[in-house]
């Protein structure tokens, strides 16, 4: 909290310490809470709190997260319906973009949290993208799902999730000591035992070793000196 004030400082950035709050989500069990403050203002803390979208308390389960989603994009999807029209409508181009800028976003939002989703709330996720799809290509409900991403251009919803999990991943171990979730010490590591385990299988599986990533310096270390050169050689995997 102390780097993020002194980033914000500098940056002239503002933090309304009374418009933030810290949750417990841990399993165990809080015997006291600690006082955290913000520009010496102590933060409150709350049993729930809303992050990417999202409402977390300690007995938030992954079902009740998919089922928020998908009562989110159903909506969306019925308001879809009133602006496709074959004959007068929008172009299907500005549907299907409709569709992943509006409803499949809700998704890739919280892409590090859905990432972890089980497979089967995955094909849950997947049925409300392709349900979409057919109301934009004006397609009927038999069409079989390959050729309808074929058509449209798209990923599949739940491997686009994973891919943009992992980017967020590798983000976060680029960022260094900025990052909330990645710890570097002896053994660094992202501080989420399930990321960690498939960051590990994403570095076995593109051969190369945690070493090779770009790191961000230690802005709060360069923000006093003149000139701060950084010299990218080319990671395709990190793009």
């Amino acid at each position: 909290m102390e780097n993020v004030y002194k980033w914000c400082t500098y940056w002239k950035l503002s933090i309304s310490p009374e418009k933030s709050a810290i949750a417990d989500l841990s399993k165990r069990r809080l015997h006291s809470t600690p006082r955290i403050s913000y520009a010496g203002v102590p933060l409150p803390w709350k049993d729930s709190i809303k992050y990417l979208g999202i409402i977390f308390s300690k007995t938030n389960q992954n079902g009740a997260i998919v089922k928020n989603l998908r009562a989110k994009a159903l909506r969306k999807i019925s308001a879809f319906k009133t602006i496709d029209y074959k004959s007068y409508g929008s172009r299907t181009k500005d549907l299907v973009s409709i569709t992943n800028n509006r409803i499949c976003s809700l998704f890739y939002y919280s892409c590090a949290i859905t990432n972890k989703l089980s497979q089967t709330h995955f094909k849950i996720c997947d049925t409300i993208q392709t349900t979409a799809l057919r109301v934009a290509l004006g397609l009927p409900i038999w069409t079989p799902n390959v050729v309808l991403l074929k058509i449209a251009g798209q990923e599949i919803l739940s491997g686009k999730i994973k891919r943009l999990a992992i980017q967020f991943f590798i983000k976060q171990v680029a960022n260094g000591i900025h990052s909330p979730l990645f710890l570097q010490s002896s053994n660094p590591c992202i501080q989420l035992k399930k990321d960690q385990e498939a960051f590990v299988g994403l570095l076995a599986d593109l051969n190369i070793s945690s070493d090779q990533i770009i790191n961000l310096p230690n802005i709060l270390d360069v923000l006093y000196n003149d000139i701060c050169e950084i010299h990218l050689p080319s990671f395709d995997f990190q793009d």
